[in-house]
């Protein structure tokens, strides 16, 4: 029996230390043979089966054959193991899975489970990537079971009527870190990780020996992100955004369900004025996308908050692409600044925007990070301008019923167009300034001079089309 084998290899271990040589009396010597003995115990208690059985074991399992009870000792080390001649299956995914759990019940309910089996089970319950979870409903419901399982058997192991026992590290620790089998297994950490103290966290991930790919470390995200978000305090949420966002970025598995969380709190918060590090993540390619492209099916997870949440990120993205336009854009030509601030006024009525860029602005975008921002946000809507001057970009954005067009350079006016007379396709990924045809300026009747005047009249004109400034506009 493995076993008897374990415990003779440990008596073997005992004699090798030749406790009858040391001096007695002698603190030291007996500090020194007490630490070998529990440096060998701790490896006994923590060693691992030999690959070939746990896989063959797990092999025989998928294919239906019985297992013996060795075998049954072998395959709990191997539960994620992809098996190669099963297409990549493990045993986690098995739909005969539960009669394993039943085998490892009996074994505790009758006292003859073996340690190093109940260890190697709660190995390959920290083992399992969070990502083929997710992929397969059946293996998700295996993984809750070997939970309910790991959270009732620990007892024991790690009772306090074991404390006259010798107890490896792993049970030590989860006799004080029970959470850790619970369905909630990090809110615990979460305080003092925001807080920048992770030497409990570690110690933890060192005892259990929870390996990085683990799903634990996702879910400590979004512990995380909840603990945060249950914040009264505005300041000390906001505060906590930028170590959310750094481990979201490295652990990514519940990642919509945290952004979701996280915007809407910040909805909650007395100020909602757009965060740098927040806005730009949340835009970026590869998390939720640019916001105004949320009815396009292009990025429609701006569907998993309600439309006040969204209409607050949209006026955010907004608002930084017409400042880049405006003081970056055109600021290389000297044009007017005022422009940003005017429209600034209006930043929550704008539904939509469509960036035209010229050939000088696409060649800066190679060294110019703010130009190379506006291109990545915009990757999926943004048009090339067809024009003689190399140097002009436009900016088109729409309010209520009508769209308007602003030029980066000064001497060209803006241009006002119904929504449902447009001239250009907005979709299009070229347009032209032709002033005539489907040209962006051919409105020639219907535009706003940027004179010493020009905000004074284009504020009357917009109040006699309906349009108001915002409630609290700059």
């Amino acid at each position: 029996m493995p076993l008897i084998s374990l415990q003779a290899q440990l008596q073997a271990a005992l004699i090798s230390f030749d406790l009858p040589s040391l001096a007695i009396g002698n603190p030291k010597a007996v500090e020194k043979a007490v630490q070998q003995v529990t440096k060998t115990f701790e490896g006994y208690a923590t060693a691992h089966p030999p690959q070939e059985r746990s896989y063959a074991a797990a092999l025989k399992f998928l294919r239906g054959s019985e297992l013996s009870i060795s075998e049954k000792d072998w395959i709990a080390a191997a539960l994620n193991q992809p098996i190669k001649e099963q297409s990549g299956k493990c045993v986690l995914e098995s739909d005969k899975f539960k009669s394993l759990i039943n085998h490892y019940q009996q074994q505790i309910d009758e006292k003859k489970i073996w340690r190093l089996t109940w260890y190697w089970l709660l190995l390959s319950y920290f083992s399992t990537e969070l990502s083929t979870v997710a992929q397969d409903t059946g293996k998700e419901k295996n993984r809750e079971s070997l939970r309910a399982f790991l959270a009732l058997s620990h007892k024991f192991f790690s009772e306090p009527e074991q404390k006259n026992k010798i107890l490896p590290r792993w049970a030590k620790t989860l006799a004080n870190h029970s959470n850790l089998l619970s369905k909630k297994p990090c809110a615990l950490y979460a305080q003092d990780f925001l807080e920048g103290k992770t030497a409990v966290l570690e110690q933890v991930k060192a005892d259990i020996a929870i390996p990085n790919h683990s799903w634990f470390w996702h879910e400590l995200t979004l512990a995380l992100v909840e603990h945060a978000t249950k914040n009264k305090n505005d300041n000390a949420f906001k505060k906590s955004l930028k170590k959310l966002i750094e481990y979201l970025e490295k652990y990514s598995g519940f990642k919509d369900q945290a952004i979701k969380l996280i915007l809407e709190r910040y909805y909650s918060c007395k100020e909602t004025l757009a965060l740098d590090i927040l806005r730009d993540y949340v835009v970026a390619p590869d998390v939720w996308k640019n916001p105004k492209l949320r009815d396009s099916g292009i990025a429609s997870k701006w569907r998993y908050v309600d439309e006040n949440v969204w209409r607050m990120v949209l006026a955010w993205v907004t608002k930084e692409h017409l400042r880049l336009f405006f003081e970056v854009l055109s600021g290389r030509h000297g044009a007017q600044k005022d422009r940003f601030k005017f429209w600034s006024q209006y930043i929550n009525q704008i539904t939509y925007t469509k960036l035209v860029f010229g050939s000088t602005t696409q060649t800066q975008r190679l060294r110019n990070q703010e130009i190379a921002k506006l291109f990545r946000e915009e990757q999926d809507i943004y048009a090339i301008l067809v024009t003689n001057n190399a140097d002009l970009d436009a900016f088109i954005m729409q309010i209520g019923g009508y769209t308007f067009v602003e030029f980066s350079m000064n001497g060209n006016a803006a241009f006002i167009y119904n929504n449902n007379e447009l001239p250009f396709k907005m979709i299009a990924r070229k347009l032209n300034d032709k002033t005539y045809g489907d040209g962006l300026k051919c409105a020639q009747s219907n535009k706003i001079i940027h004179n010493s005047d020009w905000q004074f009249n284009t504020r009357n004109k917009l109040m006699n089309m309906g349009i108001y400034p915002d409630k609290n506009s700059i």
